[in-house]
């Protein structure tokens, strides 16, 4: 069963059967398994109490036009997050929506929902035969809830003021009417008549909704048997498995303790083993360290003479390097020299016979120019002269190497990319890079330029 005695749910129950402005409350479990407590409550009927409502288990209580109606809500969510229990909360909820209606008395229809739908205005009014034989603006007999909440009042007002030892006892008003008399007036007699077909309809009602009430309380007496015995049953197996488990668990420490004075007596045994072994290994160590120990020794010597040995030969033949790339060096600036002094001479001579100084090809620059142009040049007397090819005896360019203001290397870093090159600035004809295939090339060409120049 369940926990319905917040106290606050028979305060909104006892506001709402005694008509006051509160007409429905909202009782939930607030997290717990089984205790029912007042969520809200509010005087604005159906529509609010819908708004009100969330995805878990809800139990509701409205008033519609004098009459109550008792809800078990389990959302359409709750059911899709927990489809694999949902028999088991719907059986929940059953069980406890009989506790709840114990306390919550009045209700004179039950329905359990799962959506809005199902609380429509229409659905609930049907629920509560709201909807047939109603008279509009005309008074009907008190209905027998409404007689009941009189009683009850009276009750209530009579254990709140002791009465008088000649007091008269509160009598409940009867179910029927009593058939009126052939003297009243026709239109009295025609009310009377309508008043009790409808009070016969009505209790006709109240009779099936006794016996759907029946039908649903055998429904969840049987759903509540039910689930007892499934939990009975889980709490047997439960109870069960935790006494095989302990047999298990007793079973279990007393071959882990076997097994722990078994391993004890091992691990001494093979201590002692152990420090036998290492005794005679320590023994085995001093012995072999020692020999080790000269052997590295006489090691050590071996190795440094060979070392020694090993730098003195190194040393002679870094020297013998040495002393070839200097003879090396020397014959090769002697040959140069040589060459730039007969070179020197033939250009001399060519000079001053007006003859071809040199001639080749070489790759050229101008200044009023991005690339570079591959041509034959010759050097004679006081000119350079560029042509297309060699075969092509019509000059581009003849520069006069008298107005010359700087002939020298060009710094392959800042001034160009390009290796084995050097820069020519005249006066009157701009600038000239120009580079050879070779460094001897440039050279060659630089120097009888220089010569030339200088001449």
């Amino acid at each position: 069963m369940c926990d319905v005695s917040d106290p606050k749910i028979a305060q909104a129950y006892a506001a709402i059967e005694q008509s006051e402005d509160t007409n429905w409350l909202i009782l939930g479990y607030n997290d717990t398994r089984d205790v029912i407590s007042l969520y809200s409550k509010g005087s604005g009927g159906l529509s609010e109490f819908r708004q009100h409502l969330s995805n878990e288990v809800l139990y509701g209580f409205v008033r519609i036009d004098g009459r109550f109606i008792l809800i078990t809500w389990v959302s359409e969510q709750v059911r899709l997050n927990i489809h694999l229990i949902i028999t088991y909360i719907i059986a929940r909820a059953l069980v406890h929506s009989r506790s709840v209606a114990n306390v919550l008395k009045s209700h004179n229809a039950q329905i359990t929902a799962s959506s809005l739908n199902d609380l429509s205005d229409a659905n609930i009014r049907t629920r509560l035969k709201l909807n047939e034989n109603q008279v509009p603006n005309r008074s009907r007999p008190p209905s027998m809830s409404e007689r009941k909440r009189s009683s009850l009042a009276a009750r209530r007002k009579s254990q709140q003021t002791p009465p008088p030892n000649n007091s008269e006892q509160v009598v409940d008003e009867p179910e029927s009417f009593v058939e009126a008399s052939e003297d009243f007036p026709p239109s009295l007699q025609q009310d009377n008549g309508e008043a009790l077909k409808r009070q016969q309809q009505e209790g006709q009602l109240l009779k099936e909704a006794a016996e759907e009430a029946k039908k649903k309380q055998e429904a969840t007496a049987a759903a509540a048997a039910a689930l007892e015995k499934q939990q009975q049953q889980q709490k047997e197996t439960e109870a069960a498995r935790q006494h095989q488990e302990q047999q298990e668990q007793q079973n279990q420490q007393r071959k882990k303790e076997e097994a722990e004075r078994k391993a004890i007596e091992k691990q001494q045994q093979k201590e002692a083993e152990k420090q036998r072994k290492e005794l005679d290994q320590k023994q085995l160590e001093k012995a072999e360290a020692a020999k080790k120990q000269e052997a590295e020794f006489a090691a050590k010597k071996q190795k440094e003479l060979e070392a020694k040995k090993k730098a003195e030969a190194e040393a002679v033949a870094q020297k013998k390097v040495a002393e070839a790339e200097a003879k090396k060096k020397a014959e090769a600036e002697k040959r140069r020299l040589e060459e730039q002094k007969a070179m020197e001479r033939r250009m001399k001579e060519a000079e001053k016979n007006k003859d071809v100084m040199l001639s080749g090809f070489a790759s050229v620059q101008p200044n009023t120019s991005p690339f570079w142009r591959r041509r034959y040049f010759i050097i004679r007397g006081k000119n350079l002269i560029l042509y297309r090819d060699e075969l092509n005896p019509k000059p581009i360019h003849v520069i006069d190497l008298r107005t010359v203001t700087r002939l020298s290397p060009i710094d392959q870093e800042r001034e160009t990319f390009v290796p084995n090159a050097f820069v020519l600035e005249t006066q009157s004809e701009g600038s000239y890079q120009v580079f050879a295939g070779s460094k001897n090339e440039c050279m060659t060409i630089l120097t009888a330029l220089q010569t030339v120049i200088s001449s």
